[in-house]
């Protein structure tokens, strides 16, 4: 019976697991030559020869092949992704690794638990994905969700806690999960203990690297130490970054070590140096505490897109060595050279005599650094940590967007030369510009001119990967727009039921006889193609000539696409309607979601009876897209649709109010209604975010219902506002005028709940009309009265001076022969609505919504928008653009 043998003084927990692998298998070679070998053998031979292939796997054409996604591979025994992390990698999402060894080894618990949360929420604001690595119970983790994280954070500073580098990897999953085999018996034990780790930077490169992930941000990295020339004290990170294609995002070296024999170093192990800084200055190598060390950087760059560049060029050509792109402190966090050199000084030299080396010099050095400066230097740490997060988020989303427009060249709008001798030739919509044969892919692409008719056509031998994070479609210019629309463009079908004598009505929990139309739709597009239509008329009737559009007066679309066949055919359709896409993001259909659809069943009366929406394309937007386009635009209103997530929600109404945008909400349904109440600061009038809504009276009641069981009906600042508009006085009105039946409805009072944070609403009615309510301001002019008007003033002293409640018949009664379809028809009101205002502020006049003649201009041709739209089968009326006709 053959038992395992082991080279004599040599134990196994020093055994490298490939070295284990290897000696197994010249064993087993030996058993081979044998008389007879057991099935159990040769199972285990072939399970170890899959081993050892999985842990030389490398990129092949930008494809890498990692080992955790098949669920066989015996790496899942040493090695787990989370789920978060392994789908944002499947989806081609943004990921930034992130280091352990500062939790373990540098912060004690509870604060490292608050550091590892406050960093992970860095990465995900900048729209990346957070992926923590270590060594839990001797398995090596990429990624942990919040219990898993605290369990770490734990370990700090207990013995079983190692710090853990190349080396240590094996040890400690050796000392767990190593089998000892007997191929003869077949028993499997455990051996030694369970080891935890910090992972430094050089095993946090290794794991990253195995999962896929590019990217990596961390505090500082190692380096030279002094004296090295006789210690031979040069620190694994540096290594690491010379054999592992993974970018780390840094703040440079701790001054304590030899950086100017760091740089040679890394010079030597072909290691990339760059640090951001302005191209043509003196940008110096950042010394951690520090923004400079009197050494010159290598290389600068300036942007996290020059960063991801880098990177794609390196994966892309196989290199097999990292990239440090160092990120200096932030000057408000930084320790001058003049104090730290001093305090560094006296602490290396305290350390020689105390004869302190190896791995306890560091944190030996660092515990005399924040000693003598006061703990100045754990704020600066936990600073530029978190800076760090934040540019390693920004070079991911900005790599996932090369690697995007890498493989999707046909949908960015490139031209295949089918002529061309060797893989893609590609040209623009200019040809005198086009270079064949030297596309480099960046963010920003061309023009799509034509859509292909098989996206398969490549002649390239090779696929890219797909990735999740989008591209755009094309940047036609790079001026303002006046008006925004974010949210949701989608193909509507639209099902009208047939009636017959058994059933008058659709039914639940069965087909339905229908006739099924399809049209583009999406409250956004609907929205925009509106105010679109209104400002320059409908591209599909010639019959009827629309003067020009105001000087200057451009609406643009912010949306997200699909690159499957029904997205393919909404970008055609929008070039030729001269659409200006420059703000279309379009994913590849791998991430698992399509171009948004939705569903109307209406009954026979053409009204809704139920209706089904996928609009999960549009909750991908990332908020570094909209506040580009934003801050790009620089729009005077931007209009959001509720299928937008609540963080995207968020970061659009921060940033329009940022660039002096007004805000307005067409909350889309009764669920997604809700999300303007997220769990962030809405404001209170006068300093309210959002300036105007338009719900139909469901969605408004969905609205008040939030607001009040989530708090905002409770906030001191509201109820100012509402004691201040003499609310009685208002109720009272009501019945006198002819507005009781909407007062026992309980439109008004919710509405006027909902005015201190949207202090003008406009609550559609549907065949009834509209109502308005509107806060007045001191200056605002009173409106005569009406038996459809109340004007209430407030009380004084108080920013409200009132409000004005106007109840608007419908512009026309469309007889019931005559309606085609009400999809479309709320969202055509606000288009047009917003396109006139817009028009009127660009023609330099005051528009004060409070004043009469101003709001029967605006909601009448919002009115007749709609009607045109319910007298068409398509989600906005082509009529719509006669309304500018004088």
């Amino acid at each position: 019976m053959y038992g395992l043998i082991l080279w004599p003084n040599v134990t196994a927990s020093y055994i490298s697991p490939q070295l284990f692998s290897v000696f197994i298998l010249w064993h087993f070679g030996l058993l081979l030559r044998s008389s007879t070998i057991s099935k159990r053998a040769m199972a285990l031979l072939r399970n170890l020869t899959r081993l050892s292939r999985a842990g030389t796997s490398r990129l092949h054409n930008g494809v890498q092949r990692r080992a955790f996604t098949v669920a066989s591979s015996p790496l899942t025994k040493f090695f787990k992704v989370s789920e978060d992390v392994r789908a944002a990698l499947n989806a081609r999402k943004p990921v930034v690794a992130l280091e352990s060894a500062i939790y373990t080894h540098g912060f004690p618990y509870p604060e490292n638990v608050a550091l590892a949360q406050d960093v992970e929420g860095q990465i995900r604001k900048y729209g990346a994905v957070p992926a923590t690595i270590c060594v839990l119970d001797g398995l090596c983790r990429v990624g942990l969700d919040t219990k898993e994280l605290v369990q770490m954070a734990e370990t700090s500073g207990k013995k079983n806690t190692l710090k853990v580098s190349r080396r240590d990897i094996p040890y400690l999953a050796g000392m767990t999960k190593v089998w000892l085999l007997s191929y003869d018996i077949g028993t499997q034990k455990l051996a030694g203990k369970n080891f935890n780790g910090g992972t430094t930077i050089a095993g946090t490169m290794i794991l990253a690297e195995l999962a896929g992930i590019k990217v990596f941000a961390t505090g500082g990295v190692g380096g030279v130490h002094r004296g090295a020339e006789s210690t031979m004290d040069i620190s694994a990170d540096l290594t690491e970054l010379g054999r592992t294609n993974v970018a780390v995002i840094s703040s440079g070296s701790k001054a304590f070590l030899d950086l100017e024999k760091t740089l040679e170093y890394l010079e030597t192990q072909g290691v990339l140096v760059s640090t951001f800084g302005k191209h043509g200055e003196r940008v110096e190598f950042p010394a951690f505490y520090s923004r400079g060390s009197r050494l010159l950087s290598p290389t600068v760059i300036e942007t996290a897109k020059e960063a991801a560049a880098i990177i794609h060029v390196s994966h892309t050509l196989g290199l097999t060595s990292g990239q440090l792109f160092c990120n200096p402190i932030p000057k408000e966090h930084e320790i001058p050279t003049s104090k730290i050199t001093a305090i560094i000084t006296e602490a290396v030299e305290k350390a020689r005599q105390e004869g302190v080396t190896g791995k306890d010099n560091t944190p030996y050095i660092l515990a005399r650094i924040k000693e003598k400066s006061g703990g100045r230097s754990i704020p600066a740490n936990k600073a530029l940590v978190m800076d760090n997060a934040r540019v390693g988020a920004q070079v991911a989303v900005e790599l996932a967007l090369l690697e995007t427009a890498r493989s999707m060249d046909v949908m960015s709008g490139l031209i295949l030369d089918e002529k061309a001798d060797a893989g893609w030739v590609y040209s623009v919509d200019n040809p005198a510009k086009s270079k064949a044969g030297t596309f480099m892919p960046s963010a920003h692409t061309a023009t799509l001119t034509t859509p292909p008719s098989n996206p398969q056509l490549s002649s390239s031998p090779t696929p890219h990967p797909p990735s999740s994070t989008p591209f755009f479609v094309e940047e036609l210019d790079k001026d303002k727009a006046d008006l925004l629309i974010i949210g949701s463009i989608a193909i509507d079908y639209t099902c009208t039921y047939f009636p017959s004598n058994s059933s008058p009505k659709p039914s639940l929990a069965t087909s339905n006889p229908c006739a099924i139309t399809e049209t583009i739709g999406g409250v956004g597009h609907n929205v925009f193609t509106a105010a679109d239509m209104y400002i320059n008329g409908s591209p599909t009737n010639t019959s009827v000539t629309s003067p020009s559009p105001p000087p200057g007066l451009k609406v643009r679309l912010i949306t997200a696409l699909s690159s499957d066949l029904t997205g393919q055919s909404l970008l055609c359709v929008l070039k030729s309607r001269g659409v200006d896409t420059s703000g279309i993001l379009v994913y590849d259909p791998s991430v698992g979601v399509s171009t948004a659809r939705y569903i109307a069943m209406n009954d026979d009366k053409r009204e809704l009876f139920t209706a089904a929406a996928d609009m999960r394309i549009v909750e991908e937007i990332g908020t570094e897209h909209l506040r580009k386009e934003i801050e790009k635009a620089k729009p005077k209103w931007v209009c959001i649709d509720g299928n937008l997530s609540p963080q995207a929600i968020s970061e659009v109404v921060r940033v329009s109010n940022g660039v002096g945008a007004k805000v307005a909400f067409e909350p889309t349904s009764m669920q997604k209604s809700v999300r303007l109440f997220g769990p962030y600061e809405l404001g209170v009038y006068p300093n309210n975010r959002v300036h105007l809504a338009a719900p139909n009276e469901y969605e408004l009641k969905a609205m008040w219902e939030h607001a009040k069981d989530a708090g905002f009906l409770e906030e001191m600042d509201w109820f100012k506002v509402v004691d201040s508009i003499n609310v009685d006085t208002i109720e009272s009105l009501c019945q006198t005028h002819k507005l009781p039946s909407l007062l026992e409805q309980g439109l008004i009072q919710q509405a006027i709940n909902l005015l201190p944070y949207i202090p003008t609403l406009f609550v559609k009615l549907g065949a009834k009309g509209v109502l308005s309510l509107h806060l007045l301001s001191p200056n605002s002019p009173q409106s005569p009265p009406s038996p459809t008007t109340i004007t209430t003033l407030g009380r004084p002293g108080t920013a409200t001076a009132g409000i004005c409640v106007r109840y608007f018949h419908p512009a026309e009664q469309v007889p019931e022969n005559e309606v085609v379809s009400v999809n479309g028809v709320g969202d055509t009101f606000l288009g047009v609505l917003l396109a006139r205002m817009v028009e009127l502020e660009l023609a330099g006049k005051q528009v004060d919504l409070a004043e009469q003649m101003v709001l029967e201009d605006l909601i009448g041709l919002g009115q007749k928008g709609a009607v045109e739209t319910l007298r068409s089968a398509e989600a906005v009326g082509n009529g719509v653009g006669r309304l500018r006709v004088r």
